[in-house]
């Protein structure tokens, strides 16, 4: 469900007669529990933060910040507040980890550095077992996967796989599957011995897929392949023949941005890409690009570059179950094959959950409350201890 309904008198329309998101206004979030006032100063000084993110005058210490509609975007603007007034180093990862006030103003000092930026975000460290493995997005970024670690329960570790090329992208992968050979050693580094647990959001899809491949070359368990709105590009010749300037307008299409601008171009594409998500103004990112400018160049070569590799990549087969999570308010797209059914030749069996969604929503708050049960109860009991 929703965290929260908003009444209109009438949804407001682009010019193209279809829902204007940005015209939206803005939720007025609620607490959720009885009140319990800050207690300390590192409480009140979150409290303090918190009603100034939410509009909410009193929040209490046990209210917690996904509950009352935080996001990854403004997770990284209370962190980026919390550092000025600390002057510390609080990773990102820290609200995803303790995300009322009384547990993360109790967790913070326990916290190590974590760069925003780095290739593997720690998510929640304290879960037993084996941990979830998400791997980003064509951004790069798997920041959007908090909220569904928050979700997944605490007791399942839950770390974000990110691109690498923030700092320097002169040697950024030529394919997915050096990518997915890069991550695996990752995974291996935080946990050596399977069963391993993946998953993938749109290009993330890809990549896990690949993931999972070499792990079952190895003769590793995998105990979750979950596929999150993701398709393989369609390589016939009818694709062979479409010039850049279609792929480009393929590639917004599938994505759902509405645009008054077509691009003409993979560079044009980026462009949009970056305004669309508001890359240039995330707070992590203009407090990377004071201590190295070349953070945001080098993040629209990594994007573009990402794009490339989509679409030159044809999956193998793979002897693994999926779990396929459709986002089927999306528009169709000739550049991809627009149905889960498309996986059928790589895979071994799959299971289709069908979403309410558009592709950019998957990970949003209500949409991953949704998800996060389903992949619960397919990882056994004995592991499993998100509530569902």
């Amino acid at each position: 469900m929703p965290a929260l309904f908003v009444e209109l008198d009438a949804l407001p329309l682009n010019v193209n007669g279809k829902l204007d998101r940005k015209a939206l206004p803005e939720p007025a979030w609620q607490a959720q529990h009885e009140y319990v006032a800050p207690r300390t100063e590192a409480e009140i000084q979150l409290a303090a933060i918190w009603s100034e993110l939410f509009g909410i005058e009193k929040i209490s210490v046990h209210d917690n910040f996904f509950d009352l509609g935080g996001d990854s975007l403004m997770a990284a603007r209370l962190i980026a507040k919390l550092r000025d007034i600390t002057q510390r180093n609080i990773p990102l990862a820290a609200i995803f980890a303790a995300s009322t006030v009384a547990d993360l103003a109790e967790q913070l000092e326990q916290y190590r550095s974590v760069d925003p930026l780095g290739p593997l975000i720690p998510f929640n460290e304290r879960g037993q077992g084996p941990a979830v493995f998400c791997i980003h997005p064509v951004v790069g970024l798997s920041w959007a996967y908090g909220s569904l670690s928050h979700m997944l329960g605490s007791d399942i570790s839950v770390y974000g796989l990110q691109a690498r090329g923030f700092r320097d992208a002169s040697s950024l992968p030529g394919s997915i599957e050096e990518m997915a050979r890069d991550y695996l050693q990752q995974m291996r580094a935080c946990q050596p011995d399977g069963p391993y647990r993946l998953v993938g959001w749109s290009m993330g899809g890809l990549v896990a897929h690949e993931v999972a491949r070499l792990l079952r070359e190895d003769g590793e368990e995998l105990e979750l392949l979950a596929i999150l709105d993701a398709f393989p590009c369609l390589l016939d010749d009818a694709m062979q023949q479409r010039n850049e300037a279609e792929l480009a307008a393929d590639t917004l299409a599938f994505l759902g941005i509405e645009s008054r601008e077509i691009p003409s171009s993979i560079d044009e594409l980026t462009d949009i890409l970056c305004r669309e998500y508001d890359i240039f103004n995330l707070p992590e990112l203009e407090e990377l690009q004071q201590s190295n400018e070349e953070t945001l160049a080098n993040m629209v070569e990594l994007l573009k570059n990402n794009i490339t590799l989509m679409r030159n990549f044809v999956p193998q087969y793979v002897d693994v179950d999926i779990q396929f999570f459709h986002a089927a308010a999306t528009a169709e797209n000739p550049a991809v094959c627009y149905e889960p059914e498309g996986w059928q030749p790589y895979v071994r069996a799959m299971t289709v959950h069908s979403l309410n969604c558009h592709h950019q929503q998957m990970l949003d708050a209500d949409i991953a409350a949704k998800i996060a049960p389903r992949i619960a109860s397919v990882l056994p009991a004995r592991r499993s201890g998100a509530a569902a």
